[in-house]
């Protein structure tokens, strides 16, 4: 039971380490996504005032602003997207090493059983050659 146990702690830790790296690897594309957000906010800002500087309208201006608000908004929903996903990830991090935990204390609890087990028959084997010396004394 012992090795079983072993064999599955070592299973679920690299469980939880791969589950970690995917957790790192999602939270790394959040933060890109939203530095994205704020480029493309700083750059449609830039833009604009830089054609509230021209003398001549800029007649092209509303579809410019009106494809960066799309974009924008297509990275606010992958955004969301990548959030829902972390959230999930996240929860199974979790669970695995709730259960890894589990799996753990299982070890514990049957190492020290088998020890308290190793012990009492050891005392056992003490007592009795303590009892057999005694009756040698006795009748010898």
């Amino acid at each position: 039971m012992e090795k079983s146990l072993k064999t599955l702690i070592k299973l679920t830790k690299e469980q939880l380490d791969a589950q970690r790296r995917e957790l790192v690897s999602l939270e790394r594309k959040v933060a890109y996504v939203e530095k994205q957000i704020i480029k493309t906010q700083n750059e449609k800002e830039t833009q604009i005032s830089a054609v509230q500087d021209l003398e001549v309208p800029f007649t092209d201006m509303p579809h410019y602003i009106n494809r960066m608000n799309n974009h924008v908004q297509l990275l606010n929903d992958q955004l969301k997207s990548l959030l829902r996903y972390v959230d999930r990830q996240k929860d199974l991090v979790a669970q695995t090493y709730e259960t890894l935990k589990k799996y753990e204390i299982t070890l514990e609890n049957h190492q020290s059983a088998a020890a308290a087990a190793a012990e009492h028959k050891a005392q056992q084997l003490l007592d009795e050659i303590a009892l057999q010396k005694y009756r040698k004394n006795i009748h010898g």
